[in-house]
């Protein structure tokens, strides 16, 4: 088949990967990571292309047209609370030109059964993307398609009848009424749900085309899916959950992931040495249970270290040799995290930036990351507040964190702070004291969140029971753009307002400026940062 791994075209620069979205916090886009390993293992069985959207600045009708260049039997595409709205109506509209769409992202990753309802248009929700479930459901939809009548449609076309003047906002709001329409058969043979995944003329019988189908009506090759959300007999959503995914642990491997397809200009990263970048992921998940993150709900499993190094020699080989790598906590298992960084000061060649923890930041462990050709760390602070920490289950206090980044200095290492901000603790007091910690802090940068009730995490329950947020509300930025969230004794306004002021409070220090020059390397550096900074500034006065 031909599958097309899309991030969609938007209004603004979407960050949309990991089951998380935000809008872009200065100018800075990395590869989306899930598309980058899903690459791989579409392309071990499939004819697989990518299209970034994003990377490529392409509005709608430019992404519709590049698609149908490739004309691709199925998307894979990736969506996100941020961009929801657009993505919904852009996506419908592929769909109706006989497109199947498989959706990964956060507004998929709860209730996913209800999204489905709600969009007739959405074939399958993808729930993990380190595993073989894609290429199951994959296999389930050409077996069916072997054993059906040449001329039926395929999934998601909703272009027959009525519908193919219908625009695709007017698909979208009509939803409810258009999956009814479909269930009784007036759109067409091969439009309606059920009959994309069953088929037609008794297909849908268990064992009536031999081999397709299982006894629960359903493709059999579906029954090696881990965790997917599918349509089912009926063009009902069933979730398959035979793995729950706080439980996958120990290793996994997947087809070594297709850099050579993504664009090769339009990222741009704010820590990277050179312009010239690779994503990549080496563990999937993170074994810690911070509640306000959605990583910490995924599992944790690694990949084995052979694997990465043999993803990192293709690149080099390509002639990439900057990295960042998107593992949550870079090290958590201490062993492997040197074994790793030792190979990597074998090569000698490659330079890199990592999150890790500061619990994680050893003397052994950052030397080891150095000595590698790690140049930047990405550690979480979070907030000022030692109380709030332990609240929020991040496993270390203040003074860690003190002592941490001061380790990472040792090291030669230039440093990052992640910080969130408007939990619902929040009051001015407690942010002074978050922006004199990070006024404290040796920090190179500093990366500042808005919170915001990810689907998925004990914290949205928890925003939900207080009133802060409601079942509802889809389409949320943790990037800060907008304040999602009120705290207890701050409206929205003020914490955007307050946001603002903290960056510029941090950003805007004479001294720390002239640090930023001393440490850069090189005039491309330089004008990457510059127009970075640029950025950050306009959207934070």
């Amino acid at each position: 088949m031909r599958v097309l791994l899309l991030n969609p075209p938007g209004k603004r620069t979407y960050i949309r990967d990991y089951f998380c979205s935000k809008t872009t916090k200065s100018n800075y886009l990395f590869h989306p990571v899930d598309l980058v390993v899903l690459s791989g293992t579409v392309g071990s069985e499939h004819e697989v292309a990518v299209l970034d959207a994003m990377a490529e600045r392409l509005d709608p009708a430019a992404a519709s047209a590049r698609i149908a260049e490739f004309a691709p039997d199925v998307i894979v595409a990736l969506v996100g609370s941020v961009s929801w709205d657009e993505d919904r109506v852009f996506l419908a509209g592929e769909a109706r030109k006989g497109r199947r769409v498989v959706g990964i992202g956060d507004v998929l990753h709860e209730a996913s059964e209800a999204r489905m309802r709600e969009e007739p248009w959405l074939d399958a929700c993808l729930h993990v993307f380190a595993n073989g479930d894609v290429l199951a459901w994959l296999r389930g939809v050409e077996d069916v398609e072997d054993v059906e009548a040449p001329n039926v449609a395929v999934v998601g076309d909703l272009s027959r009848g009525g519908a193919s003047a219908m625009s695709d906002e007017a698909a979208v709001e009509r939803g409810v009424e258009l999956g009814g329409a479909l269930a009784s058969g007036e759109v067409g043979p091969g439009s309606d749900p059920a009959d994309r995944a069953r088929g037609v003329d008794g297909i849908d019988a268990p064992g009536g085309a031999g081999t397709a189908l299982g006894d629960d009506g359903l493709p059999a090759a579906w029954s090696a899916i881990e965790d997917m959300t599918v349509r089912g007999a009926d063009g009902e959503p069933v979730r398959l959950l035979r793995l729950d995914r706080k439980k996958r642990k120990g290793g996994f491997r997947v087809p070594r992931p297709r850099h050579e397809l993504f664009p090769e200009h339009g990222y741009r990263f704010s820590f990277a040495r050179d312009g010239r970048f690779a994503t990549v992921l080496s563990d999937y998940g993170c074994p810690y249970p911070c509640t306000f993150c959605v990583i910490g709900t995924l599992g944790f499993q690694t990949r084995p270290v052979a694997d990465v190094l043999e993803e990192l020699d293709a690149l080099r080989a390509r002639g990439v040799h900057e990295v960042f790598f998107m593992d949550q906590t870079f090290g958590v298992v201490k062993g492997r995290g040197l074994e790793l960084c030792a190979a990597l000061a074998e090569r000698g060649d490659l330079s890199w930036t990592a999150f890790t923890r500061p619990d994680t930041a050893t003397d052994d462990m950052l030397a080891a990351m150095r000595a590698g050709g790690c140049h930047t760390v990405i550690m979480g602070v979070e907030t000022g507040e030692s109380e709030l920490l332990a609240a929020y289950e991040k496993g270390y206090d203040v003074p860690e964190v003190e002592a941490a980044f001061a380790r990472a200095k040792k090291h030669g290492l230039r440093t990052v702070g992640t910080f969130i901000i408007g939990l619902p603790e929040e009051t001015e007091a407690t942010l002074e004291r978050t922006l004199n910690l990070a006024l404290r802090l040796p920090l190179d940068f500093m990366s500042l969140n808005m919170a915001v009730p990810r689907f998925g995490t004990s914290f949205r329950g928890a925003a939900l029971a207080m009133g802060l947020a409601e079942e509802s509300d889809l389409v949320m930025d943790q990037g800060g753009a907008e304040a999602f969230l009120p705290t207890n004794t701050l409206d929205r306004a003020t914490m955007l307002k307050l946001k603002k002021s903290l960056v510029r409070k941090f950003y805007l220090r004479p001294g720390y400026l002239w640090r930023r020059l001393k440490d850069v390397k090189s005039p491309r550096e330089l004008g990457r940062q510059v127009r970075e900074g640029l950025a950050l500034l306009r959207l934070n006065v």
